[in-house]
This record gives structure tokens, sequence and C-alpha cells, in this order.
């Protein structure tokens, strides 16, 4: 993938988004909701919990990624019955071609989010509590230097293990965190985007946010530019074993991990011992494997000994997206005049 055509093609889908700015709070958020696998009522039940916040969302966009037939159901079923009686929030849905979260991640920060004074990231499975924002607003105030704020989940077995390691260290998690309008605009002046087809999402976005969005200049500190909020913690459904949707899910988290082991290390690679501009780094998951892995061969096959499966991942890494589908402008299907079938 180019580097000038995909931001070119980031700058078209900007116009096409009408993305505008909101008035009339005093503060207020605007939410991007990950969805590709989720089902409707996962969906449904984490927009909901985000109208239940106490601090306003002006807007929700639900970013459905390679799954068409889920954003058309969410307009056709249980999404136009929750409208009918929100009234302070505007819900955008849209349907974006590629399966890729990096991708989403891109066309939201550089085209679709509108102006905020907060802007909010979550997977379309997390149930926010009902203080998640107020408990951000707050640790903002006291954190003003901090570009981007996080939390952990309550569920899982190491949850608390995770939840005690990010207040002692640091870190951000991948199903739930929010940037401020600084982070945002440096961000968008940088030029930054995340690879497409990138898995360890939170790995290369936390490596950014960890040198402040400038490794050139700063040393790595992630506690000052993200903080973790101690009480903010979220809720996803449970797994069952016996579900052969969760198993599926299984599998394919079992292979990702290898994958995100590569990715790891070309991260610290390129943000620490480089110290590349963030604005520098390869636009897709292979290019951005390659520089790492032509120049320091050797710490590729040491990460391929711990793990044989890498290799597998990476000889196959082309096919975790397509150039095509990555260029096809997202379709705002929620609100729309047009007929999805």
């Amino acid at each position: 993938m180019n580097r000038a055509i995909y931001l070119s093609y980031l700058q078209e889908a900007k116009s096409a988004s009408a993305a505008r700015s909101f008035t009339g709070a005093e503060w207020s958020a605007a939410a991007a909701v990950f969805a590709s696998r989720e089902t409707e009522d996962e969906l449904i039940k984490a927009v909901s919990c985000l109208l239940a916040c106490r601090e306003c969302v002006a807007r929700i966009d639900i970013l459905v990624n390679g799954n068409t037939k889920l954003a058309h159901a969410l307009c056709n079923g249980q999404l136009a019955t929750l409208l009918a009686g929100v009234g302070n929030c505007d819900i955008r849905v849209w349907d974006i071609a590629l399966a890729s979260k990096a991708h989403v991640w891109n066309l939201y920060v550089h085209a679709i989010a509108p102006a905020s004074q907060c802007f909010l990231f979550i997977d379309g499975y997390v149930q926010l509590p009902e203080d998640a924002l107020t408990l951000m607003r707050e640790a903002w105030s006291v954190n003003p230097e901090a570009l981007a704020f996080s939390g952990s989940p309550m569920v899982g077995r190491s949850s608390d293990e995770l939840h005690a390691s990010f207040l002692k260290w640091g870190g951000l998690h991948g199903n739930c965190f929010a940037f401020s309008p600084t982070c945002i605009e440096k961000l968008r002046m940088a030029k930054a985007v995340l690879p497409i087809g990138l898995y360890g999402f939170d790995t290369v976005l936390g490596g950014m946010l960890g040198f402040g969005l400038n490794p050139p200049v700063h040393t790595w500190d992630i506690k000052r530019f993200v903080h973790t909020v101690p009480d903010l913690r979220w809720r996803v459904p449970p797994k069952s074993a016996l579900s052969l949707r969760d198993l599926r899910t299984h599998v394919k988290r079992i292979r990702n991990n290898a994958l995100r082991a590569l990715v790891r290390a070309a991260t610290v690679y390129q943000l620490e011992r480089l110290k590349l501009p963030i604005g520098d780094l390869g636009v897709s998951i292979d290019s951005y494997l390659w520089r790492w892995i032509s120049e320091r061969p050797a710490s590729f096959c040491l990460e391929v000994l711990k793990s044989p499966l890498s290799l597998i991942e990476v000889l196959q890494v082309k096919r975790r997206y397509s150039s095509r589908l990555a260029l096809i402008l997202p379709i705002q299907v929620w609100p729309s005049n047009v007929d999805p079938n």
C-alpha cells in the first residue's frame, strides 16, 4: 500500500463524511464504536451503556467494518427502536468494506471524528459504567498533560492482575480509551496512521503515545502521557468453551498473538531504537514488519524460535488486508434515506 495514495484516500473520506462540531453542551464527548464480529444484541447493549453515561455523549459513530450485513441489520432493527427515545445524541452507522480495526481508526481520526472535548474509543461489546466519562473528565482536570486515558476490564481470570499492572507501570487497553483534542490534533498534523491489517492495535498506538507522539524528542514515559483511571472498569460478555463462535475466536486469537509478538518487536525497534517520527511508519502491516525484519534479521529469527507459529503468520501477512477494499470510501447507512437493499 502506497502512503501517498492512502493519505489521499483519507482526505477524500473526510470531505465525504461531512464531520461537524457540536454546540450546546458545556462538556461532551464523541464516541467511536468499533464493530465487526459482534452480534446485534452486543452492539445495542454497548450503545445503550454509552447513552446512559452521566456526561453528555454528543455523537456516537458505529464503525462496522467487514460486515455489511450487520451494518444494515442495525438500521432495520433494534437501533431504530433505540433511537426513537434519544434526543440529545447524534448516532451514525458506517459500513466500512475492509475488516481492519487499524484502518477504521485511521478513518475516524483523520476523516470522521467531529470537533469535541473528548474522543472515546470502545469495542462493540464493551459495557461501560454510568460514571465512565465522569471519571475520565475528573482525571483530565488533574492530569492536563496526558494525551490519553484508559482503564481495564473487570471480567476475566487475569483482569485484576492487569489492572494492578496498569496502575503500577501504565498502559493502554485497546477495548476502551479516550483521547484529548490535543492528541487528535497532533496525530493529524503528523499524518500518523496505524498499519492496515495490523493485529496488536494497542501495541503500536500505545508505543506512539508512550513517546508523547514524538519519539525523536521524548523518552519513553507511558504513565506521563497515558493516564490509567483507577476506578474505570468495564464489563464484557462472558465467553463459553461450548460456543462454536467463541471457539473460533479463541483459535484466531492464538494465531493473532503469534503475530503480536512480531509487532511488539518491530514497534520497539522503530520507535525506541530508530526514534522514527510517527508519520514515517509503514502504512500496511507487511511494510511495518519488513523494515524491522530486513534490518534486524537476527531479532526476527529469535522471535520465530520463541513462537514458530509466527513464521506462518508473517508469510501470510498480506492476507490480512486488501488494498482494493482499503480504498473504498465508508458508506453512512444511518441516518440515510437510501434503501440498503
